[in-house]
């Protein structure tokens, strides 16, 4: 997958260039339509929204990624129809930013994403089950958006669907969730969204290997990790409190 950032970040010039240099059958990631600055950029350049300019430059395919697709012309409900694309909507974030949120009954096919405001998706399922306008969504709807498409991503991308059974990979997360109701599968995601949803992961496991348990990493040296983070986070603030850019991209 090609991560790009943004139309608004991305010159025509830049773009021919992904195009004639990207291998065919290669998706994009970008955000996509995050605030009403992204349409606006990109109908001055002649095009019809941010969806549009994607498509005018053959990068969109029913593999690619466009993130948030909050503030999109009819023109780009057509495409994102006609090639479904998967739309990741991110409503912590989107909240943060105040740009709104994207239209739940025209853009079906989504999964739900965190925007890097944090690490809990289960945060951001919560915060998206609860913020609608309209109706509460169903529960159907939320697992399909929670499950469903994203095992189909898997098997699309991976060959596997990532389900709790026999020959799947063992990829598992426990959650530290005591709960005082029954579960059973018709109010899983009730527990998920109200309940688990302010426990912590007890044991994370890939593929067999547990690598997260009683809170902490298994095989990392966490402090020395921080370490060096705090290192290089400082040097980076103190780059831009002082003025000194050199280096980056946009300093030309």
């Amino acid at each position: 997958m090609l991560g790009l950032h943004a139309n608004f970040t991305l010159s025509e010039k830049t773009l021919y260039k992904i195009r004639e240099l990207k291998p065919k059958n290669l998706p994009i990631h970008i955000h996509c339509g995050e605030g009403e600055d992204d349409l606006i950029y990109c109908q001055k350049l002649g095009y019809k929204g941010p969806v549009h300019r994607l498509d005018s430059f053959g990068l969109l395919n029913k593999d690619s990624f466009l993130i948030h697709c909050i503030h999109l012309s009819e023109k780009d409900y057509k495409i994102l129809s006609n090639k479904s694309p998967w739309v990741v909507t991110n409503p912590e974030s989107n909240a943060n930013n105040r740009v709104g949120q994207m239209d739940r009954q025209r853009i079906t096919k989504f999964v739900i994403g965190t925007d890097g405001m944090s690490s809990d998706i289960i945060a951001s399922l919560r915060n998206y089950a609860i913020t609608s306008k309209e109706f509460p969504e169903p529960f159907e709807r939320l697992e399909r958006t929670f499950w469903g498409w994203p095992r189909l991503i898997r098997r699309n991308t991976w060959g596997f669907q990532g389900i709790f059974a026999f020959g799947e990979p063992a990829d598992i997360t426990v959650l530290d969730y005591k709960p005082v109701t029954p579960i059973h599968e018709s109010n899983i995601m009730g527990h998920l969204i109200f309940g688990a949803r302010q426990g912590n992961a007890f044991l994370t496991m890939c593929n067999g290997k547990i690598i997260w348990q009683n809170g902490s990493f298994v095989s990392l040296h966490e402090e020395a990790v921080f370490h060096d983070i705090r290192r290089v986070a400082g040097k980076l603030h103190k780059r831009f409190s002082s003025g000194k850019k050199e280096g980056f991209p946009w300093s030309d």
